[in-house]
């Protein structure tokens, strides 16, 4: 998930309209939460097997995602992904 920066400018205009840049911001900020949140609880990201096995090293570790070839959720553990296994 890419999470809009935040603009440091006015967000509306002398008018109180939206500027191009916040009205921009908005959509993408509303699109991520509604795409990622949902009634029943939060969406895990999903990747295919082949995609997770190309994400390593530290700057996955604590990852959580839904591995679409197998329905399994797996997380990132000190670099390593690990099955969940819920019993």
């Amino acid at each position: 998930m890419n999470i809009p920066s935040y603009i440091n400018q006015s967000p509306v205009d002398e008018n109180g309209n939206w500027t191009p840049e916040w009205a921009n911001l908005m959509t993408q900020l509303l699109s991520l939460l509604q795409t990622n949140l949902s009634d029943e609880g939060y969406v895990l990201p999903q990747q295919d097997t082949a995609n997770i096995a190309k994400l390593t090293g530290a700057q996955s570790t604590g990852a959580i995602l839904y591995d679409s070839s197998t329905n399994e959720i797996k997380g990132n553990l000190g670099g390593t992904w690990k099955t969940f296994t819920l019993t």
